[in-house]
């Protein structure tokens, strides 16, 4: 299952690194809310692309 978030707020890119992090002002899920968001990204052509594993995935992964 797929969900968006919208957000704003202010990002820096990590070339080398190939990561983005975003310092998140408000977002639709309010829990992101006056957060900081470390996403690596894949850069192709024109678009960057990047996924946001949710919280209960990872424990599942974990178990």
């Amino acid at each position: 299952m797929q969900e968006s978030n919208a957000h704003y707020g202010k990002y820096r890119v990590n070339e080398t690194a190939k990561i983005i992090t975003f310092k998140i002002d408000h977002a639709t899920f309010t829990n992101w809310d006056s957060t900081e968001q470390v996403r690596h990204y894949i850069y192709t052509g024109n678009e960057i692309k990047y996924v946001v594993v949710s919280a209960h995935r990872l424990l599942i992964k974990m178990a």
